[in-house]
């Protein structure tokens, strides 16, 4: 009698290697470096400007409209908005973006403080704008996420120009005609800034203007062309100012 012995065969083991790449954490990863109350959507402005009455600024508001309604193939890239201390610069500022963002054109801002640590510095300027932009214009962020693990301490450790560069300039440039409308960035009190906020402006804007489907008004103090003696002779041509204190009608609701 012949006895049989129950064999079991079993499968080998197969083992699945995936090459995963680590994934970014967008928001953690500008949770420390944005000024969140220099936001227009902020509290802290909301409350600021709770007492505003309906038409402030009007005239003023309705030139500047204009400016930001013309075409993205206009080549003026930057509207200064300037004007002496009591002229209302902040009040049309948060006006300006209240009326942009109801028109969906509003895609970042920045209200400098002299007397806020985050919101006087420069360094936090570029990322606090790139967050926005990454939150208004969906498509840019894979865009702006693929240059963050690429230079991981971009943010920190690059001069503003080169973070403009690598974090606005070039990753719009890339999505080119696709944005649909003009990108908007208001920045009030560039003035109260303690080291040169914009010089980022200079070099992107007055390399990139024809290139850019995105435009800045600036809301600051002295008369722009007295900040920086020497001045571009393009970056100048690619800028419009309006001056304040020539409009009639500037101190009326004052």
């Amino acid at each position: 009698m012949t006895s049989t012995m129950d064999v079991k065969l079993s499968e080998p083991e197969v083992h699945h290697y995936v090459d995963r790449k680590p994934t970014l954490d967008f928001t953690l990863s500008f949770a420390s470096i944005i000024a969140e109350d220099a936001i227009y959507h902020h509290e802290s402005q909301r409350l600021k400007f709770s007492n505003l009455h309906p038409g402030t600024r009007e005239s003023v508001l309705r030139k500047i409209s204009l400016w930001t309604a013309r075409s993205e193939t206009n080549p003026e890239k930057i509207l200064w908005v300037y004007g002496p201390p009591q002229t209302g610069k902040s009040t049309i500022a948060y006006q300006l973006c209240r009326r942009l963002d109801n028109s969906g054109q509003l895609a970042a801002s920045f209200f400098f403080s002299r007397t806020s640590a985050t919101r006087n510095n420069a360094s936090f300027l570029i990322p606090t704008l790139v967050y926005q932009l990454a939150m208004a214009i969906p498509a840019l962020k894979p865009l702006i996420e693929a240059v963050i693990q690429k230079l991981p301490f971009i943010m920190t450790e690059e001069t503003l120009e080169t973070q403009a560069k690598r974090l606005i300039y070039e990753p719009l440039m890339t999505l080119g005609s696709s944005v649909q409308l003009p990108v908007l960035v208001i920045i009030d009190a560039l003035d109260e800034c303690i080291r040169s906020g914009w010089s980022f402006l200079e070099t992107g804007v007055s390399t990139y203007s024809n290139l850019l489907p995105i435009r800045f008004v600036i809301f600051t103090r002295p008369k722009p062309w007295r900040v920086k003696k020497k001045a571009l002779h393009h970056f100048q041509q690619v800028s419009r100012i309006m001056d304040l204190s020539t409009e009639k009608s500037i101190n009326d609701d004052i």
